[in-house]
């Protein structure tokens, strides 16, 4: 038999959650219904400018962002910057390894550098990556794990 004990804060939240992502236990970031993103920081939400479709936040505190036109954003000091590209759903698990993914035409790319380059062989609607480069992309009917 296996026992599990879970240890649990409880969050209130700013409204009803329709995306979350979890970078580590300090970097947690949502969307609401209203498409507001939200920040944990210092025990509280903070409320960040914009609307967007999907959120990724890194171990790191690495912050993406899609908005409803497919439009990619980055966290950057402060303010959300629009990167090249575009994409229905962004992966983040450190500012090193970040994955972007557009289910219109199945394509997944992987930033290197400021260039985005497209993962070949992966046909993606869904997509994550962790800190060590390890990313897992979904269609419909399949799963892929890879290395980016």
């Amino acid at each position: 038999m296996v026992c599990l004990r879970v240890c649990a804060t409880v969050l209130n939240l700013p409204g009803f959650v329709t995306k979350l992502s979890v970078g580590n236990g300090k970097n947690v970031a949502i969307l609401t219904q209203d498409k507001s993103a939200h920040l944990w920081r210092g025990g509280k939400w903070e409320k960040l400018a914009g609307q967007f479709a999907d959120i990724s936040i890194g171990s790191d505190g690495d912050l993406w962002a899609v908005d409803d036109h497919n439009g990619i954003h980055h966290w950057v000091n402060g303010n959300w910057v629009r990167i090249g590209g575009v994409a229905t759903a962004v992966g983040v698990g450190n500012k090193s390894n970040v994955v972007c993914c557009n289910r219109n035409t199945g394509k997944m790319f992987a930033l290197h550098g400021d260039a985005w380059v497209e993962v070949m062989g992966v046909s993606a609607h869904h997509c994550d990556v962790g800190p060590d480069g390890v990313f897992v992309a979904c269609n419909p009917q399949e799963v892929y794990f890879g290395r980016i």
